[in-house]
């Protein structure tokens, strides 16, 4: 290849510009307003979606605070409410312990009054301890104890004898009523809490 043929390849260079805007420079300049256009177009996409999206969790926002406050609303209401029913049961058992009170009171009164009745006349009609003489008995002093000394030492026996044993009757039946007031409440409670739940 000699240099003549190299200098056939290159183009000629001509000073002529095109008069139908079709320059290179022209064709750039045309790429990047378009690349503007886009950008103004995506960064106006962008703000109106996040304009969008702050509105929607501003209405998010505003539901959910109401549905707090309403909760709100409502469980004050409610607290209101068990603070009255609360009370008013304290009041019912406060009135259901004073009156099994005076009924565990009053029975307890009676059955002294029963036992010291019973006791009275049993000690009235228990004159002796020993039975009398006979009246056929011909010579009472050949007896093999000492009367007065029997019914002495036997009663004081006996007395004690009778007294803790009374003691400890008094106290089971003081128990015992005790414990049927105590049932008798208990059921009257189960029984309410019973229709109260249902």
């Amino acid at each position: 290849m000699s240099i003549t043929e190299i200098s056939m390849d290159v183009p000629e260079m001509s000073t002529n510009v095109p008069e139908t805007g079709t320059h290179r420079m022209n064709k750039q300049r045309g790429v990047i307003s378009q690349l503007y256009l886009f950008g103004a177009v995506a960064i106006s996409a962008f703000m109106l979606g996040g304009w969008v999206a702050w509105e929607f969790q501003g209405m998010r926002l505003a539901t959910c605070k109401a549905a707090a406050e309403a909760f709100k609303t409502r469980v004050e209401a409610e607290g209101k409410v068990a603070k009255l029913e609360s009370e008013r049961q304290v009041l019912a058992d406060r009135k259901a312990k004073e009156k099994a009170d005076e009924t565990n009171k009053r029975l307890h009164a009676s059955n002294r009054a029963i036992i010291e009745r019973l006791r009275r006349s049993n000690d009235s009609a228990r004159r002796s301890v020993v039975p009398p003489t006979p009246v056929a008995s011909s010579r009472p002093d050949l007896a093999c104890f000492d009367r007065s000394e029997l019914e002495r030492t036997y009663g004081e026996v006996a007395g004690r004898f009778r007294a803790g044993v009374r003691s400890l009757v008094d106290e089971g039946t003081k128990a015992t009523i005790d414990l049927n007031t105590a049932k008798q409440w208990a059921a009257e409670l189960q029984l309410k809490l019973s229709t109260t739940l249902k």
